[in-house]
């Protein structure tokens, strides 16, 4: 008999039975509930309207937390001819994973959240070419000689775990989760699995449902639906 090759077949071969919890991206929840959706954004206003522009920016676009965090002010917001800040209509990125160009229109709430935020940056930024040119999501510490840096990708997560502790979700919630969160929005609109993998760049549908945790939906609305 041969040797278990891997840490998921050495963890089986240990422990027979047992459930081996997924890695990666399945690992985590979308936020399904929109009453919950709208908890976690009450506890973020609270604390800062940069968390807020990060959340809806997340659940409303649908891209992975590095190309959100790799955001400069100027690919979400232009200074008009009278000097005003006016948020784009649409975001361009190219996805660091894949190489692929992303280029999709900017919901109104994740707008609305980002003047927001980018109004507050105005009145500290030292002009407003050069808050163009500053990081979207900035840290609040800057770096030894000034300059402003993105919050990282644990920041980030903690940031989402923190909001859905405090506001009672027991579901794992991390980065990941905002990109989810987007389609399972989708789903719960009756859009297609074929739509919502275009959406999120999957290529093949089952992927998709594992993704956004239908699978786990699909059980639990039966269980609940029993006579």
């Amino acid at each position: 008999m041969s040797k278990p090759s891997t840490i998921r077949e050495r963890q089986q071969a240990k422990e027979p039975g047992t459930r081996v919890r997924p890695s990666g991206s399945f690992a985590v929840e979308p936020v399904r509930l929109e009453i919950d959706r709208t908890a976690i954004e009450r506890h973020l206003r609270k604390r800062s309207l940069r968390d807020v522009a990060l959340w809806r920016l997340g659940i409303y676009t649908g891209r992975r937390i590095s190309d959100l965090l790799r955001l400069k002010v100027g690919d979400v917001a232009v200074i008009t001819t009278r000097g005003e800040l006016s948020i784009r209509l649409r975001l361009q990125v190219r996805e660091a994973k894949t190489g692929k160009r992303a280029d999709l229109t900017l919901h109104q709430k994740a707008r609305v959240a980002v003047s927001k935020y980018l109004r507050e940056r105005m009145k500290k930024a030292p002009s407003k070419g050069a808050l163009l040119l500053e990081p979207l999501f900035a840290s609040k510490r800057p770096t030894a000689d000034g300059r402003l840096k993105p919050i990282t990708r644990q920041r980030a997560g903690q940031i989402l775990r923190e909001a859905a502790r405090a506001v009672g979700i027991e579901d794992r919630i991390a980065c990941h989760s905002l990109r989810k969160t987007f389609g399972h929005m989708l789903h719960g609109l009756g859009e297609p699995l074929t739509l919502i993998g275009e959406a999120l760049g999957h290529s093949n549908p089952s992927t998709t449902r594992r993704y956004i945790g239908l699978q786990r939906d699909d059980v639990d609305n039966a269980i609940t639906a029993l006579p």
